[in-house]
């Protein structure tokens, strides 16, 4: 693994939550290994190659404005560190991700819930998340 990588992902490991931390490093091998394969240096990079690169992962939208965030800050990094002197991935084309509506239940779907617990302290958790508007997996 390239030395700014590694150091990058100490500092990312200090910072942030694990989850991050095993996402960013995923998605730097697998940068490194497309820099391989292609040839190419992590200084040489431009914003040409940055979005060649996001546009061969093939990905969904999500998971493709991941790897773009991981690619500027590891670039931010690197050029406050002076190991590149510019930041391609902060001038790439960022990727939109499409936000979806919230499902809800209606005031039938509601009562019908409601009226179907079988207990008293399903009737009260049914009316929390329904007097609250808070979603079930909080």
């Amino acid at each position: 693994m390239l030395n700014q990588i590694e150091l990058y992902l100490e500092n990312v490991k200090q910072r942030q939550l694990p989850n991050t931390y095993r996402a960013y490093r995923n998605d730097l091998e697998q940068f490194e290994k497309w820099l391989v394969a292609n040839n190419k240096e992590f200084g040489d990079m431009t914003v040409v190659s940055i979005e060649e690169y996001i546009e061969s992962l093939g990905l969904q939208r999500s998971s493709l404005a991941r790897k773009h965030a991981c690619l500027s800050s590891f670039y931010r990094f690197c050029v406050k560190r002076k190991y590149s002197l510019v930041n391609p991935a902060e001038l790439a084309q960022r990727i939109k991700v499409l936000k979806r509506k919230p499902e809800y239940l209606t005031l039938d779907e509601i009562w019908l819930l409601r009226n179907s617990a079988t207990s008293l302290w399903l009737r009260a958790i049914c009316a929390v998340l329904a007097s609250t508007g808070i979603r079930i997996s909080e």
